[in-house]
């Protein structure tokens, strides 16, 4: 098994892992998405590899971001995302229809039986495996051992660990894409600054913490804008020819 080496990943606290956690963060991620526009270039490279008609299992869709696409693409998809707070900014997002070819699962990855992951066209993830308990690596494996047609990760590479595989089996990365992307957050007030990096933390921020942010802050279109860039990685895997 050939490798993709990089530096450790961020430690992600336990509690970000929690749906509790997703079901509070789902008012913040709104405004993050109505805000930004992290997705927009990874949203036609993930489209563009894909056909009307396969079927595709996002694990994490969260808003469903990137299902939503696929599936006005023609595509079959079913939506995994154990958040009851970020399944109902998906069903928003679809205009509170039942939509036809797009399924909604509560699900988390770790708990869906692997049955229920075979025949698939592709298995997607977007920042989403990192939050398992299985942790990034294991819960990969398990995406491969589903044996869909394709395998695609989408990550920030600091959520990525020393041991991504370039193979894995019969499986090998055959496309990959690195973009610069735009991962800034807006805040109306103060206040909902403050709100949101306690829901963050887990805690109330001192007066010190909040003198550091304020020097961060940028005032623009009405928003007080915290700038960031993420750099992510976009990894397709299909089977070795003759597997």
């Amino acid at each position: 098994m050939a490798f993709l080496f990089w530096h450790m990943p961020s430690k992600i606290p336990h509690r970000k892992k929690t749906v509790q956690y997703w079901n509070a963060q789902a008012r913040w991620q709104k405004t993050w998405l109505e805000h930004g526009h992290y997705h927009q270039d990874i949203i036609p490279l993930i489209t563009a590899r894909t056909t009307p008609g396969w079927r595709v299992l996002d694990i994490g869709a969260g808003s469903g971001v990137l299902a939503l696409p696929l599936w006005q693409k023609g595509c079959e998809v079913t939506a995994l995302e154990p958040s009851q707070g970020m399944r109902a900014l998906l069903r928003e997002a679809a205009g509170h229809q039942l939509l036809p070819g797009l399924r909604i699962e509560a699900s988390s990855w770790e708990e869906l039986p692997l049955a229920q992951a075979r025949d698939l066209h592709l298995i997607l993830a977007c920042n989403s495996l990192h939050l398992t308990s299985l942790e990034i690596n294991l819960a990969l494996a398990k995406a491969f051992q589903a044996q869909p047609q394709h395998v695609c990760l989408v990550t920030e590479l600091d959520f990525l660990s020393a041991d991504l595989p370039r193979h894995y089996h019969n499986f090998r990365l055959t496309w990959s894409r690195y973009l610069e992307t735009d991962s800034s957050f807006a805040y109306h007030h103060l206040d909902e600054l403050w709100e949101h990096h306690h829901h963050q933390e887990g805690r109330i921020l001192s007066s010190a913490e909040k003198d550091t942010l304020k020097t961060r802050l940028v005032h623009q279109d009405g928003h007080y804008w915290l700038k960031n860039r993420s750099l992510v990685g976009l990894f397709w895997w299909s089977p070795i020819s003759g597997h």
